[in-house]
């Protein structure tokens, strides 16, 4: 592709070599120019080529930056010659962008002069003038290499049990999948690593034969692909199987064998063993139990042994007998000789025992044992008697003869007095002596016990009819209108008015009578003939609930105050001491509440409709408490101490009390008490001061110095004199500006 700029006064021609790259490609660009210039200082021509993607730039190159047409070429533009051509060619070469995509290369070709430049040509920052500039676009597309696999395995053909490496290589390709087929199959779309080459082996056990085919898909940016490979796993030569006769033993005709046999071909697979005496098919052991010095030896699973719990071929006669063991081999199903063991073993079987013959026909084996009956029937009632009999070597023990089964024969049947029959064993059905008794009465019965025929205990003489029943009672007439009541009850009750008063209960003013064969045995009270009775309707209740005072401080009660009116009950519900039956006509109760406590209170009229739950929550305050201050001033020192306890100052002088009256007293420790203030407080007795408020009082000590430094007590020690004595006291001592004790 090229492409051939405005004839100007020089003319560039330039051009790629194809329009298609791979990634990566070098892309050479061919340059030529001609130059037809009227100027005579021309001084060269640059080439720029810039590689773009949706407005980005990728590559920017300045082919021929500081190129200039070579000496020769331009020499023929001189001050005396205007004009000219002149030709210049070169190649260069540029990248194709990794990812594909289209493209395309922008060149840019610009005439530099160095006269002075026409009006409008100059470029900023240019020492010289643009003479020409010419863009060229071509446009160029980078294709993705296509994704390529291959796999091989090596070897490709092999017998089972054996393995196989498969070489798998990638190109081009940022993900694969596989599936295989065959004797190791993997579910297709299984994801691949995408290395460039990778060794995976694949191995196969001698039950896994035939073809395993592996299949690759790729994909990457040049679309997709695919590959497979194969190897031949060939099924391993048949092994004939192995085993031993381990020992063998004889009891009563029949060998029992102990041993093993595997096949190599199928080592998970318990296989039959087959038993020949001579030519003589003697019987077949299945191979059921496990033997795991076997599965040890051979890496092998399952049963694979046989022994005297399934292995038991009876028929022999006394005397040695020569035992074959022959393995079915698998697949073939041929019997292949046990190559281990004893095999064949001779093995000996001791004469066999007498049998027995039995008094009731037929023969019992030596060592076994029959239940005979001593009769093989008894008569109706009896027990059939039994006993075990054993043969020993031709001897039966014990003596019953009658067999091994026995039946009891059949008890005769009973005819009862009033018709009808009951078996042996069962009491007979009631039998009456007359057909009906009167109302009230219960018919006399009698019963009878048959044994074999027999009424052992008989019915009563004269009892032969089969029923009886009583005859039928006579209702009574209820005195109030009442449907009648049948013999043996109770009637309904009945009343002497049909209304009570509200509260009252109409079982007061009721009477009630017993029927018995239409006479009223317990007759209902005269006057009492009103069929129903009820209540007069109450009038509904009201409360009025109150607690006083609402606000307590705690410790304080309040005084809680019901009034009902056409209340027959009232219950109280919340707080300690209030709840439950409160008085139906009103009442008060003092409460206590150690906090806010809500209490309820409902009553209810005589026909139980209520007043509906009121509350009252009384709310308690915790008790207020006030500081007492006390302050110590004066040259002298002391303590001042509370009733009720609290301030003890010295260290305590503040403390909080709740209202009520406080007593301070002070006592000299250094000095004399001068006496208190604040409060209301004065002298040296005793302060009393009333805690509503925080207050503060004040006590004052003196010491008790003398003014002619003679100190008597120890109350002046470490005091500072106010006239700094300068005398001796007592004549031994100089008091130092300071008192001190000379006497105490």
């Amino acid at each position: 592709m090229s492409f051939t700029g405005p004839s100007d006064e020089c003319q560039s021609t330039v051009g790629t070599n194809k329009t298609s790259y791979s990634p990566g490609e070098t892309i050479t660009i061919s340059v030529s120019v001609h130059c037809n210039s009227a100027f005579n200082s021309y001084i060269g021509l640059y080439l720029f080529a810039t590689i773009t993607a949706s407005g980005t730039t990728l590559d920017h190159n300045n082919f021929l930056t500081g190129h200039t047409l070579p000496a020769s070429t331009y020499a023929l533009f001189n001050s005396t010659t205007l004009g000219g051509s002149h030709d210049y060619s070169t190649s260069v070469s540029a990248t194709a962008p990794l990812s594909a995509g289209n493209y395309k290369v922008v060149f840019t070709s610009k005439e530099v002069l160095s006269i002075a430049c026409p009006l409008g040509t100059t470029w900023v920052g240019e020492l010289f003038c643009n003479q020409g500039v010419h863009f060229h676009d071509f446009p160029f597309t980078v294709v993705a290499a296509a994704p390529t696999c291959s796999i091989s395995y090596s070897p490709n053909t092999i017998t089972a049990p054996a393995s196989s490496v498969a070489t798998v290589t990638m190109n081009n390709t940022t993900s694969a999948t596989y599936g295989c087929t065959g004797p190791e199959p993997v579910a297709s779309g299984s994801s691949l690593g995408v290395a460039a080459s990778t060794n995976y082996t694949f191995t196969f056990g001698a039950a896994q034969t035939g073809t395993e085919t592996c299949s690759i898909s790729v994909s990457g940016p040049g679309g997709t692909g695919s590959c497979s490979g194969s190897v031949v796993v060939n099924a391993p030569a048949n092994q004939n199987p192995e085993g031993a006769i381990d020992f063998g033993s004889c009891t009563n005709g029949t060998i029992s064998l102990w041993g093993w046999a595997i096949d190599r071909d199928a080592l998970s697979t318990s296989i039959p063993v087959n038993f020949y005496e001579g030519a003589s098919y003697k019987g077949q052991c299945a191979t059921n139990i496990y033997r795991g010095d076997i599965n040890s030896g051979y890496a092998a699973t399952g049963n694979h042994g046989f022994d005297n719990s399934s292995c038991n071929i009876p028929g022999f006669s006394s005397g040695n007998h020569t035992i074959t063991g022959y393995a079915v081999d698998t697949p073939s199903g041929n019997n292949v000789i046990l190559p281990y063991g004893t095999n064949p073993i001779t093995i000996n079987c001791p004469a066999a025992p007498a049998n027995c013959n039995l008094p009731w026909g037929g023969t019992l084996a030596s060592g076994s044992s029959v239940t005979a009956y001593q009769s093989s029937s008894v008569p109706c009632g009896s027990s059939c008697a039994n006993e075990t009999r054993t043969c020993n070597n031709g001897t039966l023990s014990g003596s019953y003869t009658g067999g091994t089964t026995c039946s009891v024969s059949a008890c005769a049947s009973c005819t009862r007095p009033c018709g009808g029959t009951t078996t042996s064993g069962n009491w007979g059905g009631f039998c009456y002596n007359t057909s009906s008794v009167p109302c009230g009465s219960t018919c006399s019965s009698s019963q009878g016990y048959c044994n074999n025929g027999t009424w052992t205990t008989p019915y009563t003489a004269g009892y032969t009819i089969g029923s009886c029943s009583a005859a039928a009672c006579a209702s009574c007439a209820s005195p109030c209108g009442l449907s009648p009541t049948t013999s043996s009850n109770w009637g309904g009750f009945c009343y002497n008015t049909s209304s009570v008063p509200c509260g009252s209960n109409c079982s007061s003013v009721s009477s009630q009578g017993y029927c018995f064969n239409g006479n009223w045995t317990t007759p209902y009270t005269t006057g009492y003939t009103i069929g129903s009775c009820s209540a007069q309707a109450c009038p509904a209740p009201t409360l009025t609930f109150t607690a006083a005072p609402l606000n307590i401080i705690a410790g304080a009660s309040s005084i809680l105050t019901w009034t009902p009116t056409n209340a027959s009950s009232c219950w109280g519900s919340g707080g300690i001491g209030w709840a439950g039956w409160k008085a139906a006509t009103g009442g008060s109760q003092v409460v206590t509440p150690a906090s806010t406590t809500t209490y309820s209170l409902q009553c209810w009229n005589a026909s139980g409709v209520p007043t509906g739950v009121q509350s009252q929550t009384v709310t308690v305050s915790a008790v207020p408490t006030y500081q007492l201050s006390v302050s110590r001033l004066g040259t002298g020192s002391g303590t001042v101490t509370s009733n009720p306890a609290g301030i003890n100052c010295g260290s305590t002088c503040n403390y909080n009390y709740t209202s009520g009256n406080v007593t301070l007293t002070a006592a000299a420790t250094l000095g004399t008490f001068n006496g208190w203030s604040g409060e209301g407080c004065s002298g040296t007795g005793t302060c009393t001061v009333t805690m509503s408020q925080a207050r503060n009082v004040t006590a004052t000590f003196t010491a008790a110095c003398s003014p002619n430094c003679t100190c008597a007590a120890s109350t002046c020690i470490g005091q500072t004199c106010s006239n700094m004595c300068t005398g001796t006291c007592d004549g031994t001592k100089n008091c130092g500006g300071k008192w001190i004790e000379v006497a105490p």
